[in-house]
C-alpha cells in the first residue's frame, strides 16, 4: 500500500523547481509510510521554502476516501557549483581557467552560489580564495575599466546631436557605473562608464 504513496511524493519532490539541476533522492525515516490507507490518486504537498531539502513533514491526501494525514521524509538534493581551481588572491580577474565544478548537499553550501560561468568569468574578486572555495556571487564586483586618474575620451550625447572631448577619471569604474570625471577646465562631472576608456554624459 505504501508503494502508491511513495510514487506520488518522491513525483512531487523531483516536480520542486528549486530542485531542478540537482541530484535528488528521498529517505523514508517514518515507518508509517507502509501502513498509509490504499489509494487510487494519492496526493502530497510539500511546505513552501525556498530550499525544500533535509527534514521534510509532507502533507497527505486521498480523494477518493477523503482521508488527510502527513509523514516525514529527508530530501537529499546536491548541487553542482563552482569552485576556485586554484588558490585565487584579491583583486583576481577571474578567467575559465580559475574555474572548476564541484558537488555538495545544497544545504550546505552558501545561497548566492553558482554554476553559470558566463555569470562569474570577467568579475574581480573582493577576497583572496583557497582551492576548492566556492565562488559566491557576494565575493564578485564588476571589473573596472576605467582606472582613477586615466585619461579618458567623454561623448557628449544630446538630442541630435553629439560631441567628444577629453577628462581625466577621478574615480575607477566599471561599464554603466557612475564615477566623476575632471573635464579640460577644471570641471568636475558625473558620467557613465560606456567602455574602456570612454563615458558618456546626456545632455537634454
Amino acid at each position: 500500500m505504501g508503494s502508491d504513496w511513495r510514487t506520488a511524493i518522491e513525483k512531487t519532490v523531483r516536480d520542486q523547481p528549486q530542485l531542478q539541476q540537482k541530484t535528488v533522492s528521498v529517505e523514508w525515516i517514518d515507518a508509517k509510510i507502509d501502513q498509509l490507507p490504499k489509494c487510487s490518486s494519492p496526493r502530497a504537498t510539500l511546505p513552501n521554502s525556498s530550499r525544500p531539502a533535509g527534514r521534510i513533514t509532507v502533507a497527505l491526501r486521498c480523494e477518493s476516501s477523503r482521508w488527510v494525514g502527513s509523514i516525514q521524509i529527508v530530501v537529499l538534493a546536491r548541487r553542482p557549483f563552482l569552485v576556485s581551481s586554484r588558490p585565487l588572491a584579491a583583486g583576481t580577474v577571474v578567467s575559465e581557467d580559475d574555474l572548476t565544478m564541484s558537488e555538495a548537499d545544497w544545504l550546505t553550501v552558501p545561497e548566492d552560489v553558482t554554476e553559470d560561468a558566463t555569470i562569474v568569468v570577467g568579475k574581480t574578486l573582493l577576497k583572496g580564495l583557497t582551492s576548492g572555495m566556492p565562488i559566491t556571487l557576494n565575493s564578485l564586483r564588476q571589473t573596472s575599466v576605467i582606472r582613477s586618474g586615466e585619461r579618458v575620451r567623454v561623448e557628449v550625447i544630446g538630442q541630435g546631436f553629439s560631441i567628444t572631448g577629453e577628462a581625466v577619471a577621478v574615480e575607477s569604474g566599471a561599464i554603466d557605473e557612475q564615477i566623476k570625471v575632471r573635464m579640460t577646465n577644471g570641471q568636475i562631472l558625473n558620467a557613465r562608464v560606456a567602455r574602456r576608456g570612454v563615458v558618456e554624459l546626456k545632455r537634454d
